[in-house]
């Protein structure tokens, strides 16, 4: 996933919005950047865990004086401090600029979507090769020795398909030609992985 530094532009207006207004600011810029519907008001509420009415109503400044719960899980979601919401970070007479967007350490799986025995797990791999045949040859297989979480496991996944997509882009090829796909492999692994969540049926577990 990314994240980038706000532009000078978009401070200047952020300095002259109300705090519901920064925020539906700030909520449509990182929508923008990460490309998906996860930051719609309904979905933003949702994983911070009040009412799409009540966020609504936050970034209309129908709410005056939000819970700070509320606007720290904001934050939290959309990867910035909480502090970028309030006019005194704006007096400074020496701009203090900020980043927007999530990276990998930022990203929050809702732990309630999570079964109770996948919340700890030992991570396998195994590393095969196809042959044109269709026909297959396990050459490794390994486990951690130590117990991963969710956010671990998606990230170890996201690495392996941008190997794979990097191998997929220069094999065979003198001169690199990497993907223009702008896909994030890292949203892809998260999706893989609640959706193995969502859909068990899908991901049937079998006994090593």
């Amino acid at each position: 996933m990314e994240k980038r530094s706000i532009a000078f532009t978009e401070y200047n207006e952020l300095a002259s919005m109300s705090l519901g207004q920064r925020i539906r600011f700030i909520r449509k810029l990182v929508g923008e950047m990460h490309g998906n519907g996860g930051f719609s008001t309904t979905e933003l509420a949702k994983k911070v865990g009040v009412k799409p009415q009540s966020l609504t109503a936050i970034e209309r400044d129908e709410v005056t004086n939000p819970s700070f719960k509320s606007i720290v899980g904001i934050s939290r979601h959309l990867g910035v401090s909480a502090e970028v919401f309030e006019d005194a970070y704006y007096q400074n007479p020496i701009p203090e600029m900020f980043s927007i967007g999530l990276g990998e350490e930022d990203v929050v799986i809702d732990k309630r979507r999570i079964p109770e025995d996948e919340v700890r797990f030992r991570l396998a791999m195994t590393v095969s090769q196809v042959f044109p045949d269709g026909n297959r040859k396990e050459v490794l297989s390994q486990e951690t020795e130590c117990e991963v979480d969710p956010k671990d496991f998606v990230s170890v996944m996201a690495r392996i398909l941008t190997e794979i997509e990097v191998l997929n882009q220069t094999i065979g090829s003198k001169t690199p030609r990497y993907s223009t796909d702008e896909s994030n492999q890292f949203n892809r692994a998260l999706s893989l992985y609640l959706g193995s969540i969502d859909y068990p049926n899908a991901f049937p577990k079998s006994k090593s």
